[in-house]
Order: structure tokens, then C-alpha cells, then sequence
């Protein structure tokens, strides 16, 4: 592995003495491409001669000195903007990442302190400034915000100038003093570490509203570098540079397009010999192929960035609508008024502060992506252009207008077209050079179908999702890169798309299309021994799983990892795969607890006693002298257990009630004699009295002066009332 650093380190110091300033990630991927090329069976994860050395050093200069090459431009271009939008996608990552640990712990710092008494000033001074200084991180007043716009020097930061350092400390302080003032430590102390981190990220927010309030009027807002104005008309502008390239990019991909099916269209039909202007050379239609492939990945980038930038663009809208809306309705609240009641304008505070950090967000974002476009548009004229407007092939092309589609490459003879294109492919192809360069060819016979499936035409009219189907190539059709030695051309989906192996194909015409449909693993080989021999259109044509070793995915990726190591690490082009590993712990306790657990305990006495008599029964098994068949393991076994008592329980009841039934009757109501209870008295008494003659006697003569009184009143008539009870 050292020999291959040493050699990554030589490209470098070659390169660099003649003048050509080229970093390691370069010269190792060039390195990567000369080895897959190479029939010396070179390995850098391997010890190599000097002279493999010697000979892989010299092809990689070779390479990178080679000046105005289209070729060698779309490949610096493609690890230059890949790096680039990786590496601003990372550094916002980071950035954010960063700023979320600072507030984290300087919110558990805050949250820790507290103080053993009421009168503990100290703590509670200690405190406050921790709060003040949680709130500049949260604003910037640390120097974690920076305004990037696009230059690596601090001097445009928001807060180089100790001036504007000093007027947001001012313009904090003052909001603190008037959301949280100090007297409201001591309650602040007393509550627990939840409630302080939901109070802390409350009064960020409040404060920072009262920031933008204050940029709002012009009477503050220190360290806000940018106002919605500002970000609406930075997007504006952007969105409308993006749309300018991009359509610039086309009008240039279509000339060179039409110019090259002229001089194909030419070149086969024979024309030649009556025109006026010498043809033009192979070498010429090569330079303007790579020319063509150098802008249709520029314009692949642009493309992709527009996309970015006007889903950016949509977002900023709307979170500056919100923002607006928030910030009238906070002006139309507060107007004049000098003081307002904190449960109405701190919710509005808060909103404003949200908003806005959603807006600024999105700004950053859509900053990251203006990055990219100027690191992209520095590869908008690295080499020379051979073909303009004024130029007389394009003025030829345009007189001969648009050739009819079916007519395209019609008098192509296929086969032998790549031989009589490709001839020179070894010298033009990444400016490498050499006889031994020619292990990217295959010997197999292109025409074998074996294990490769068939190639099915999905018609545009039987297929629903034909626009949603992810098209192979990036659209391009693989018969002309095949056949016209790289020459990229869109193909026409109303023509129908070739399934083939999980890839969806579309081609020019349906000479292309049926040539394909006959053919296909011919084409799909050829593609890659084209992209081979021309490594721009890996990338370009989204190849790199069939290219794993030079993958610009994975390139970006280890360099990562190689910067994070350091520069006395190997690189990541040279270093062989890593070995996968994975996260394994083991946890055991501390203390280990004795459990005395008899799983055979039970504490039924039926149990027990079937357990009892089953182990007295085995001590009393003994073996038999001779035994038969039908009788083998056999055993009388008696076994006498208590018998059910018969147990009865009368739990039944017949109840009734039966409550007396009161009748009244009245009598003496016709005058007539009412036999009393006196009556009865008297019939009794007399019976008694019988037996004694004296007392009869005395008896009498009472009962004769009762007699007569009763007799007096019987003309009176008397109301009777009987109770009897029938029960």
C-alpha cells in the first residue's frame, strides 16, 4: 500500500512541475482508471515492480497533462461539483449538529445550578450569565453563525466588527432584562430540569422574535445579516441565473447535436463528393462528441440544481408568507402601544421566531445550492469550443434542416461502424495512450443470449406508468454510443421502451430499437467497453455498478472517512474494501442474586400423598424370576385412598307471610240488643261464682244494680267494632 501512496505522490510532484496543479483525489482516480484499462494485471493494494511503477506514473501524466481535452475536463468536473454539493451538504449537517450540542449543554449547565439558599447571589450572577450567554449562541453571538457567501474568509461575517458584536450583546441584555428579569431567579431555581429546558427554549424563542421586531421597525436586530427582502430577491435571483444556463446549455447540446447527425447523415449517404467544403476527419467528429458529452453532463448538473432550486424556491415562499403574516399581525398588535399584556404578544413573538427559523433554513439550504452552481459554472468554458455558431458545419447543418428520424443512420452498416469510428479510441480516449491498454476489451462473442433473459417492447399504448419508468443511460440510446463511437442522443419514447434485464431502454429510431431487440447483450457490453475507454460517460451514464472501483459515489465517501483520519493515512483510492463490522455488547449485572426456587415444591396434601405412595411403591418393586410376553412389566398394584363422605346440606327454605287481616263490623245500628264483651264478663263471672253460695250472693245482688243500669240504656243505640285476626 506505501508503493501506491508513493505513487499517487509522484503523479502529484510530475504534475505539479509541469506546471498543472492536480490534488490526490485526481491523480488516484486516475490511477484507478489506468490499472482497469491496463493488461499488466496491476493491483495497488499489491507490491509492484519499479517498472510497473515507472510505466503506471508516466500513462497517469500522460493523462493529466493533456491540455484542452473535453474528455478530461467532464471528468474533473464531475469529482469537482459530486465533492462540492457533498461536502456543503455535510457542512450544514455539521453546522446545525454543532449549534444543537452548544444549546444542549449549556441548557444542562443551566439546569444543574442551583442554589443551596435564597441569599446565594453568586450562583444565582452565575446563573444569569449563563442564560445571557445560552441566548447569543442561539443568535449567533458566538460565531457559530457565518454568513457564507461563498468565500472561505471571515471578514463578511455578521459579526467581525466588534461594534456590531457589542450592539447585539446590548439589544440581548435588554430583551432578557425585560422577558426574565433577575428577580425572577429565584423561582426559576426551584423548578425541576424539564421545566427549565421548556422555559430556556421558551425564551429563545420570545427573544429572538423581539430581535426581528426590532430589524422590522429599523430600530435593531444586530446580527441578522439578511431581511425577508433580502431572501426573497437573493431566490428570485438565483432561480432566474439557473433558468438562464440551463437554457443556454441547451440551445448549445442542440447545435452540436444537429451538427453531428448532419455529419453522420453525410458520411454515410456518401454527399461527401459534392460539396464544396472538405469533410470533416474522425478526429474532428471525436473532439466534437466529447465536446458534446463535456456539455450534456454540465447540463445534467444544471438540471438537477434547477430542480433543487425551485423546490427551495416554492419552500421560501411559503415560509415568507408565514413569516409576514406573523410579523402583521405581531406590528398590528403592538402598534403604538407601549405595553401589553405578556399572554397576548409573546405567543406572536414565538411565531415570528419559528417562522423565521424554518425561512432561514430553507435559506441556507438554497445558499448551499448557489455554491454549487458557481463551483459548476467554473467548468462552463475550461476548454475550446470547435464548434460555434459562425462556424461553417453549422450553417451547412442548418441549410440541410432536421433529418426525418427514420432516416437517421439509415445507410450505417452496424457491425463494422464501431471498428472504422473507434479506430483511434486508445489515443483519444482519457488522453491515455499504449499498446497494453486494451483489457477493457471482451472476447466473448456479443451475440450469445445465454442466461441474459429477452428483450420485451412495452408499446406506449399498453403501458400506464411509461412516464414514471426510471430509463436506463439517463435516456440515452445505447445504439448510438454503440455504433457512432459515444455519440449521445436522446431516444423517443413514443417509439415504445425495451425491457431487458430490469433496465428500461428507449432508442432514436426503429432501426436502433430493433437492432437491440435482436442484439441486446451486443449493446449492453458494447456501452460498457465504451464507457471504458471513455471514462466521462461512467457517470454520466449512471454506470457505476458496473465500474465498482472507480464509483464517484463511493469515491466521495472514502475520501470522508480519509480526511477524518488525516494525511498520514492511506488513501482511500489505494486502500483495499474495509471489512465489515458490526456493534456487539454483553450486559451482566453487577450483583448477582442467589434464588432458591424449588420448582417441584407443592403444598396440596393430595399431592404429596399421591407423590408418597408412588415413591413407596417403587421401594417395594421387585424383579420377577420369569416372565412372558403378554406379561412383561406387568405388576398388580392396590392402592387404597378414602372414600367420599357422604355429606348432605339442607339449604332450602319455604318462607311466607301471612299479615293480619283487620275486619270491622258494626252493630246496634236497628236498636236491638248488642251482646257486649260486658256480656260475656258477666256470663263468666257467674260461672265462677257459683260455686261459692256468699259470694253468689253478693255477686247478685252487684249484677242485679248493674242489670238495671244496662236495662236503661238499652234504648240507646250503641256502634260496636270487632277485630278479628283470620290468620
Amino acid at each position: 500500500m506505501e508503493n501506491a501512496q508513493r505513487v499517487v505522490t509522484d503523479i502529484v510532484a510530475r504534475c505539479r512541475y509541469r506546471g498543472v496543479e492536480v490534488s490526490e483525489t485526481l491523480a488516484a482516480f486516475t490511477a484507478r482508471l489506468v490499472v482497469h484499462r491496463s493488461q499488466r494485471h496491476l493491483v495497488l493494494e499489491q507490491p509492484m515492480s519499479p517498472e510497473d511503477e515507472l510505466y503506471l506514473t508516466e500513462q497517469c501524466e500522460k493523462a493529466l497533462l493533456r491540455s484542452d481535452d473535453p474528455a478530461m475536463e467532464t471528468v474533473k468536473m464531475q469529482l469537482e461539483f459530486d465533492f462540492t454539493y457533498a461536502n456543503l451538504e455535510e457542512e450544514l449537517r455539521s453546522r446545525k449538529e454543532r449549534k444543537e450540542q452548544a444549546v444542549a449543554k449549556l441548557q444542562r449547565t443551566i439546569s444543574s445550578l442551583v442554589p443551596e439558599k435564597a441569599t446565594d447571589f453568586e450562583t444565582l450572577s452565575t446563573l444569569y450569565k449563563h442564560i445571557f450567554t445560552l441566548l447569543m449562541l442561539d443568535a449567533g453571538g458566538l460565531g457559530n453563525y457565518n454568513e457564507d457567501d461563498g468565500n472561505n474568509n471571515s471578514k463578511n461575517s455578521s459579526f467581525s466588527k466588534p461594534a456590531e458584536r457589542r450592539a447585539m450583546e446590548k439589544e440581548v441584555a435588554a430583551a432578557l432584562e425585560s422577558v426574565f428579569p433577575r428577580i425572577g431567579l429565584k423561582s426559576f431555581a426551584t423548578m425541576s430540569p424539564e421545566d427549565k429546558r421548556f422555559q430556556l427554549d421558551e425564551l429563545m424563542r420570545i427573544v429572538e422574535g423581539i430581535r426581528l421586531f426590532n430589524k422590522e421597525l429599523g430600530k435593531g436586530g444586530a446580527g441578522i445579516a439578511a431581511s425577508a427582502r433580502d431572501i426573497e430577491e437573493n431566490v428570485a435571483a438565483l432561480a432566474k441565473l439557473v433558468r438562464d444556463e440551463v437554457r443556454d446549455a441547451n440551445e448549445i447540446c442542440t447545435q452540436y447535436t444537429e451538427v453531428l447527425l448532419h455529419v453522420h447523415h453525410q458520411l454515410g449517404a456518401g454527399e461527401d463528393a459534392n460539396s464544396l467544403e472538405p469533410p470533416p476527419s474522425l478526429d474532428e467528429i471525436a473532439r466534437w462528441q466529447d465536446e458534446l458529452s463535456n456539455r450534456r453532463q454540465f447540463l445534467s448538473y444544471l438540471q438537477s440544481l434547477e430542480e433543487d432550486i425551485a423546490f427551495s424556491h416554492e419552500k421560501v415562499g411559503t415560509r415568507l408568507q408565514m413569516f409576514q403574516a406573523d410579523m402583521s399581525a405581531l406590528q398590528n398588535l403592538v402598534g403604538a402601544r407601549t405595553s401589553l399584556p405578556k399572554s397576548h404578544v409573546y405567543p406572536l413573538f414565538e411565531a415570528v421566531s419559528r417562522s423565521w427559523a424554518e425561512l432561514h433554513q430553507e435559506h441556507e439550504l438554497l445558499q448551499a445550492r448557489a455554491r454549487a452552481l458557481r463551483s459548476l459554472l467554473r467548468f462552463k468554458s475550461t476548454f475550446t469550443r470547435t464548434l460555434s455558431s459562425e462556424s461553417p458545419i453549422v450553417r451547412q447543418a442548418r441549410r440541410g434542416g432536421s433529418i426525418p428520424t427514420e432516416d437517421l443512420f439509415s445507410h450505417v452498416e452496424t457491425f463494422p461502424a464501431e471498428s472504422q469510428l473507434t479506430a483511434d479510441g486508445k489515443t483519444r480516449s482519457f488522453g491515455v495512450e499504449g499498446e497494453d491498454l486494451n483489457g477493457d476489451e471482451d472476447n466473448s462473442n456479443p451475440n450469445e443470449e445465454e442466461g441474459s433473459g429477452f428483450p420485451i417492447r412495452m408499446p406506449v399504448e399498453s403501458t400506464p406508468e411509461f412516464m414514471q419508468l426510471p430509463l436506463e443511460y439517463q435516456g440515452f440510446c445505447p445504439w448510438t454510443v454503440v455504433e457512432r463511437g459515444g455519440l449521445l442522443l436522446p431516444g423517443d419514447p413514443s417509439l415504445g421502451v425495451v425491457q431487458y434485464r430490469n433496465a428500461y431502454h428507449v432508442f432514436v429510431n426503429e432501426r436502433a430499437l430493433g437492432e437491440f431487440m435482436i442484439h441486446p447483450r451486443r449493446y449492453v457490453q458494447g456501452v460498457l467497453r465504451r464507457a471504458a475507454r471513455q471514462p466521462a460517460l461512467i457517470y454520466l451514464l449512471r454506470l457505476q455498478e458496473s465500474f465498482p472501483n472507480i464509483t464517484l459515489s463511493s469515491l466521495l465517501k472514502m475520501c470522508h472517512r480519509f480526511r477524518a483520519e488525516g494525511a498520514r493515512g492511506v488513501h482511500p483510492l489505494l486502500a483495499p474494501p474495509p471489512s465489515q463490522k458490526v456493534d456487539a455488547s454483553t450486559a451482566t449485572p453487577t450483583h448477582f442474586v442467589d434464588k432458591h426456587i424449588d420448582y417441584n415444591y407443592d403444598w396440596n396434601e393430595w399431592n404429596l400423598r399421591r407423590k408418597a405412595i408412588k415413591i413407596a411403591n417403587l421401594r417395594h418393586c421387585r424383579t420377577v424370576g420369569a416372565q412372558t410376553a403378554l406379561s412383561s412389566f406387568r405388576r398388580e398394584v392396590d392402592t387404597q385412598v378414602y372414600l367420599p363422605v357422604d355429606v348432605s346440606c339442607q339449604t332450602s327454605k319455604t318462607q311466607g307471610t301471612n299479615p293480619p287481616r283487620v275486619t270491622t263490623y258494626f252493630t246496634g245500628l236497628r236498636r236491638g240488643h248488642v251482646y257486649s264483651i260486658d256480656d260475656a264478663k258477666r256470663a263468666v263471672a257467674k260461672e265462677a261464682n257459683s260455686t261459692s253460695k256468699k259470694s253468689r250472693r253478693s255477686k247478685h245482688n252487684e249484677d242485679a244494680k248493674e242489670g238495671k243500669a244496662v236495662e236503661r240504656d238499652d234504648n240507646q243505640p250503641v256502634i260496636v267494632s270487632y277485630t278479628f285476626d283470620l290468620s
